[in-house]
């Protein structure tokens, strides 16, 4: 995360975390579309600029040579949208933080009153990523994660969290707000069975040979767990009181939140969890 900085947006007060040098680092400056031209005059596309930190001048992010017809959605639009969801959920949520880095971005909002205890003085809550990009390597829309409350380590859950996508938001605004809404009520109906699921593992113990297997797993693949981690994870492993899948698991999510590039932290995380509720998928009549 060294190669990240952060700055706080001055409309919302929101934190804004992005590379250290971006070029625009206001997530919210405004689009510039101009027409695509060469030599031989006008072609079918547009070319998507931002207005940079320096007034007047703007920075090329994308190009779309297929059809005069691309409309971007901005990410204060992004925003709103996931302001207007939380509102119509009547859950307190608020802004947690915003990850730009030129051309990608997410809002991730808290639910404030959505929480589960895993063990007394260890909760989490619902966290929502709210997603957009200018270049297309980020759909526009939601995904869900679960935060834990005493370290605000993210946990993605892909297989049994999900996600929620804005195709046509732009056609079916209210229709699509509303069918985003009941998706958001029904993730937070789920934080009970995660609650179970995440007390089972503090009372599987872990060792080090669970700990290189799952090393093993995370430094392959794409994006990889970086090696000049791992001895993070094995601290947790050492502790003076017995070790837990919740411990490890834990010791693993806390380098994907607060050490990698944001971006990929998801990913990462997300394959942590799946080996992390392997351990307890046949222990949850221990509770």
């Amino acid at each position: 995360m060294s190669k990240f900085e952060t700055t706080v947006h001055p409309e919302t007060q929101v934190t804004v975390l992005h590379p250290k040098g971006v070029n625009t680092p206001d997530p919210f400056a405004p689009i510039v579309l101009k027409p695509m031209t060469t030599d031989a005059g006008i072609i079918p596309g547009k070319a998507l600029f931002l207005q940079t930190k320096k007034e007047g001048e703007l920075e090329e992010i994308f190009i779309h040579s297929h059809s005069d017809a691309y409309a971007p959605i901005s990410n204060q639009k992004a925003f709103e949208t996931g302001q207007e969801i939380m509102n119509a959920t009547e859950i307190q949520f608020h802004p947690h933080r915003m990850i730009w880095n030129g051309k990608k971005y997410i809002a991730e909002f808290l639910a404030d009153s959505w929480k589960a205890d895993v063990l007394p003085g260890d909760a989490f809550s619902l966290g929502l990523q709210v997603q957009n990009s200018y270049d297309g390597s980020l759909v526009f829309g939601i995904q869900y994660f679960l935060c834990r409350l005493v370290c605000t380590n993210g946990m993605f859950i892909r297989e049994q969290m999900g996600g929620f996508s804005f195709k046509h938001l732009v056609q079916n605004g209210d229709s699509i707000i509303a069918e985003a809404t009941k998706h958001v009520i029904n993730q937070g109906a789920m934080l009970p069975e995660l609650a179970q699921q995440f007390t089972a593992m503090t009372k599987v113990p872990a060792n080090l040979e669970m700990a290189k297997h799952w090393l093993s797993e995370m430094v392959n693949g794409t994006p990889k767990f970086p090696r000049s981690n791992v001895i993070d994870v094995l601290e947790a492993i050492e502790q003076p009181q017995a070790a837990t899948v919740w411990d490890l698991y834990n010791a693993f999510t806390m380098v994907t939140t607060h050490e990698l590039n944001p971006f990929a932290a998801p990913e990462l995380s997300n394959k942590v969890s799946k080996l992390a509720l392997a351990e307890v998928e046949n222990d949850i009549n221990i509770l």
